[in-house]
């Protein structure tokens, strides 16, 4: 799979090491230089890619919204701080018949914290098995 990188922090650079674990290709990496570039420059950039996976900053997710929107490229949005934003991003999506993927905290302990939250609002009791269970498929539920 072709991948976009958008932000190339800790995240994007897990990212692009586990994609190529996995024979997956990264296409393009968007680094802090790339802020001042507007949605369609970035989107002729975004050009020939199957999915671009957003860790950059919150200032920046409508612009990359629209950029991956533009070129009719799926987006993985796992920046934090932009849910003021979530109305403008959703009508951008939905006016480009576009694909959206987002999350409001993507790291395993955030998740591991969801999952014994959800267990704890569920029975009272969370357990370390659920912990366990998070950690090792990645997602609550």
């Amino acid at each position: 799979m072709k991948l976009a990188l958008i932000g190339y922090g800790a995240m994007g650079q897990l990212v692009a090491k586990l994609a190529a674990e996995q024979g997956h290709e990264v296409s393009v990496t968007l680094r802090s230089r790339d802020s001042e570039r507007s949605a369609e420059e970035l989107a002729d950039s975004l050009r020939g890619c199957e999915v671009a996976i957003d860790f950059s900053m919150s200032a920046a997710v409508t612009r990359n919204v629209k950029a991956c929107a533009r070129v009719d490229v799926p987006l993985v949005e796992g920046t934090t701080g932009w849910e003021s934003q979530l109305d403008e991003v959703k009508n951008i999506v939905s006016q480009n018949d576009g694909a959206l993927i987002y999350g409001a905290n993507f790291s395993v302990g955030v998740q591991v914290f969801y999952r014994i939250a959800a267990s704890a609002a569920g029975d009272g009791v969370a357990t370390w098995r659920d912990c366990r269970l998070a950690f090792n498929s990645g997602r609550p539920g």
